[in-house]
């Protein structure tokens, strides 16, 4: 009990490290006050840049893989990293050091699937950037990453194996996904979504 606690506490707290946010300081910016309010790297990038992006998103694979790997060490089991890496989602997701807001959690959720399925994680990652290529919304490369990921741990278990509790973290990764972008996928449908490239304004 005392290993499933600390991990508990462990990945949510990994997952809850505000990278973005602290990021965003450094460029002299609160990225909750700019453009989605996101602290995730798609607002980062749009609110402070290219390389402030990219250590947000190399910090926040990092946490979710520590999450994943705090497991391995406390416990060895399937559905101890499935909640290892659930849980670092919704730390991203509900930082308790920014007032209960975060990310939109999908760098955090491929990176666990890294861990869990490497082949998984690089086809995800394969798809959702021909998505983001050919449409340049990164809302929807992250919501076609939510959807594929169950569909490409089930097919990639039926073929060559591996553990089944890999499929129910693919299917409630992917929900927490969706969930957290529905106001984007409202705003595709209306067609008022921005792509990227489009700067960042200070947040209404």
């Amino acid at each position: 009990m005392i290993s499933i606690a600390a991990l508990v506490l462990g990945s949510f707290i990994l997952g809850a490290f505000p990278t973005g946010y602290l990021v965003g300081r450094l460029c002299g910016k609160d990225v909750r006050n700019w453009g989605s309010g996101s602290t995730g790297g798609t607002n980062v990038l749009r609110s402070c840049g290219r390389v402030p992006a990219l250590l947000t998103v190399a910090g926040d694979v990092l946490k979710a893989m520590a999450a994943v790997w705090l497991s391995i060490l406390l416990l060895g089991t399937g559905w101890g990293k499935v909640l290892a890496g659930t849980l670092a989602i919704l730390g991203h997701t509900y930082s308790p050091f920014l007032s209960w807001k975060g990310g939109r959690g999908v760098a955090t959720a491929v990176a666990a699937l890294g861990v869990l399925c490497f082949p998984c994680a690089a086809a995800v990652l394969i798809v959702g950037g021909l998505v983001l290529l050919l449409s340049r919304y990164a809302s929807l490369a992250s919501l076609t990453i939510g959807a594929v990921m169950p569909i490409f741990l089930l097919i990639y278990y039926l073929v060559f194996g591996g553990d089944s509790w890999w499929l129910a973290y693919g299917v409630l990764a992917g929900a927490i996904i969706w969930f957290n972008h529905r106001g984007n996928l409202q705003r595709l449908i209306r067609g008022t979504e921005r792509r990227l490239g489009e700067t960042a304004n200070p947040a209404a």
